[in-house]
This record gives structure tokens, sequence and C-alpha cells, in this order.
């Protein structure tokens, strides 16, 4: 049987990235903001040699500089983030038909 937790742990990793980088934008104009990112694809590299992907977490990380955010940086990785969310849940609702198939006999 496929296993959905690597894809549901890219779905909440993309939501949290897209939480923190709304975070970035509505704060772009605050005086002593650090900007946030997520980092868990270096993490995820670790992990998959380990074969340790269920305990792997994304890590939130802070900028050491103040007010280091650009608009036009944070949009794009708002499309990027957007269009690898989107992704994770094409990947995720082929599984679920490939399961639900194997169970009704009948395969795509």
């Amino acid at each position: 049987m496929e296993d959905l937790s690597p894809l549901s742990k890219l779905l909440r990793v993309s939501s949290l990235r897209h939480q923190i980088l709304s975070h970035n934008i509505a704060n772009l104009n605050t005086p002593g903001f650090q900007r946030k990112s997520v980092s868990f694809e270096e993490c995820l590299s670790e992990a998959s040699l380990k074969n340790s992907i269920e305990s792997t977490a994304p890590k939130i990380i802070e900028s050491k500089q103040d007010n280091d955010i650009s608009l036009e940086e944070e949009m794009n990785s708002l499309s990027q983030n957007s269009l690898s969310h989107q992704v994770y849940l094409q990947a995720m609702s082929y599984k679920i038909k490939g399961i639900k198939g194997a169970i009704s006999g009948r395969f795509m």
C-alpha cells in the first residue's frame, strides 16, 4: 500500500511556509522586524538518506538583519510555494485514486 505520510508532511510544510511568507509581507514596513523563513528541504535530504522522513520537522529561521525583506522576493517565494503546494495536492489525489482503485479491484 502507498504511504501518504511524506506527501502529507510536504503539504503541512508548504502551508507553514505560506503562513511565514504572508507574515513577512504583512510586516514589510514594521521597524525592527526580522524576516523568517522555513527550512525543510535540507532536512528532508538528510532524512531520506537515513530513511527517517516521518521524524523530520521544518525549522523556522529568523534573519539576523532588521528589515531585510524585499516585496518582490517574498512574492516570488509565495508564488513558488503555491505551485509546489498544488503539485503535492495533485500527487496526493493521484495516490488516493490509485488506492481506491486497488480496493475496488479497478486499476487506472
